[in-house]
């Protein structure tokens, strides 16, 4: 239309997704640092000399934070659909078929209610909850861990595609018990995965140390009558040493 645009003060800014692929695949040993380098060559396939020459700068851009999909994930008219796209999953994640919501069940206190903090940030660590680990807990919990069963229930049937945006879908669905949890954490900052898994297995073998002591007092009340309590009784104390070195360990290698 005969105008002419004055571009000497002009800031262009250009996106793609070149590189994006191999950005989103995890490396593994020597490879983890070859990142920078692969967003290079992958400029480098998709243009052209002359083009690149012109180019001032080129950004690479990480993928979304925990911290920033747990806002979000606060949002009440996030759908799971809109999640899915957040990923940018291959498959939809799986549709749990919630509990129905129970009002008058107790509130998780302690130990439990900790390890229930960690799974609703990271998910992904409810492969680290085994029978074992969820009966020792139910020993000592006030609701004999319902809702932390049920957590690890949701969390482990969402499998490979579990985050937290997508678990606090499937729990509102359930009710609001999980709701001011859920505030809580998405009001913090994001936490080092390594650091939040070895809070979990801390958290697991006190739980297991406290359900061993309870089972110990309660031999000790009946007195030891029988050889069958007093090898029980041995039994519950090396698990308890046992666990016990482990956190020693832990903290020696910490």
């Amino acid at each position: 239309n005969g105008r002419k645009v004055d571009f000497r003060n002009v800031i262009l800014i250009m996106t793609t997704n070149a590189g994006a692929s191999d950005a989103a695949k995890l490396s593994i040993g020597f490879g983890a640092g070859k990142k920078d380098h692969e967003n290079e060559e992958a400029i480098k396939r998709l243009f052209t000399p002359e083009f690149r020459n012109r180019l001032d700068a080129v950004i690479a851009f990480g993928g979304l934070s925990q911290e920033i999909v747990r806002s979000v994930a606060q949002a009440p008219q996030t759908t799971p659909a809109e999640l899915d796209v957040l990923f940018e999953l291959d498959k939809p994640v799986a549709r749990v078929r919630s509990a129905p919501p129970r009002t008058k069940r107790t509130a998780p206190v302690g130990l439990e209610r900790q390890i229930m903090r960690l799974l609703v940030a990271h998910p992904q660590l409810s492969a680290d909850l085994d029978a074992a680990a969820l009966e020792a807990i139910a020993r000592i919990a006030p609701d004999q861990a319902e809702m932390l069963s049920h957590l690890v229930g949701v969390a482990q049937g969402m499998g490979e595609q579990a985050n937290f945006a997508a678990l606090v879908e499937h729990l509102r669905e359930g009710g609001p018990e999980f709701d001011s949890m859920i505030a809580e954490i998405a009001a913090e900052s994001e936490s080092e995965f390594d650091v939040v898994r070895a809070e979990m297995a801390g958290a697991i073998r006190q739980a297991r140390i406290r359900a061993l002591d309870d089972e110990m007092q309660m031999l000790v009340a009946s007195n030891l009558r029988t050889e069958e309590e007093r090898n029980r009784y041995r039994e519950l104390m090396q698990r308890k040493e046992w666990l016990k070195r482990q956190t020693g360990g832990a903290v020696a290698a910490g």
